[in-house]
């Protein structure tokens, strides 16, 4: 068996929200698109044993929706949000265990960062889609360059 990682965009937060960044929530739209992509991650194969995610409200809530449809619980990882860095993060997963799948939940471009880190290459020329999941395959041990780009999936 091997660790598999799949790293998560947020679902589509509102448009018309005039507060702080940090607390604005999922739209409707993005609610329906991430339940969609729960299907999609299902269908794949994909089942979460633990969600990280960012802080931020968006990603908390998006993170309780998949969590919802696969019963896994979720932890705040700060340094998927605002704290953001590949490196320090990198070495928290260290921490995973083997034989297990991990979401990671967290915005784009710091989330891209880390996937092309991953991949050793430019993957996602285009981004990282709300709702996309990009999965890496550790055979062994969890680090860059160490694993195998298995799927990219969007809604």
């Amino acid at each position: 068996m091997a660790t598999t990682l799949v790293l998560m965009r947020h679902a589509h937060a509102c448009l018309d929200y005039d507060g702080e960044d940090f607390y604005c929530p999922l739209s409707t739209e993005g609610r329906i698109a991430q339940r969609r992509m729960n299907l999609i991650l299902k269908e794949h194969g994909y089942v979460p044993d633990l969600i990280l995610c960012s802080p931020f409200l968006r990603t908390k809530q998006t993170a309780e929706l998949i969590a919802e449809a696969f019963g896994c619980p979720v932890e705040e990882e700060p340094l998927v949000g605002q704290e953001f860095d590949q490196t320090l993060l990198m070495q928290s997963l260290q921490e995973v265990p083997k034989n297990s799948t991990l979401f990671i939940v967290g915005h784009e471009p710091t989330l891209r960062s880390f996937i092309e880190a991953l991949a050793g290459w430019g993957c996602l020329t285009e981004g990282l889609c709300r709702c996309g999941a990009v999965a890496f395959v550790f055979p062994a041990e969890v680090g860059f360059g160490l694993g195998k780009f298995s799927a990219y999936l969007k809604p």
